[in-house]
């Protein structure tokens, strides 16, 4: 258990630290939390046990990476509402 947590103790902490050197680029920081994103889509559908329903899974990759990527003029209503949305879709899911 304490090999795994240094290896991937091994390999995040250079990632942050290239992530933060470079991160005076545009996109740097953009596809990181494009990139972790998608890793908590996948944790998320993994601990719901959703990883069955392949569609689902890759829309909500598709849609997490085109909101990381797009240029909103109101964000916080746009987030407000993918919030609302996550525990409508989420509160539904726990019930099945």
């Amino acid at each position: 258990m304490l090999k795994t947590r240094v290896r991937t103790l091994l390999v995040v902490v250079p990632l942050c630290v290239i992530v933060l050197a470079l991160s005076h680029l545009p996109y740097v920081l953009t596809c990181a939390i494009a990139f972790l994103s998608l890793a908590g889509i996948y944790e998320i559908y993994s601990a719901a046990n959703l990883l069955t329903s392949r569609k689902q899974l890759y829309v909500s990759w598709l849609l997490a990476v085109a909101i990381c990527f797009m240029d909103i003029p109101e964000y916080w209503a746009i987030l407000a509402v993918i919030l609302l949305a996550a525990v409508i879709v989420f509160s539904h899911w726990m019930r099945h």
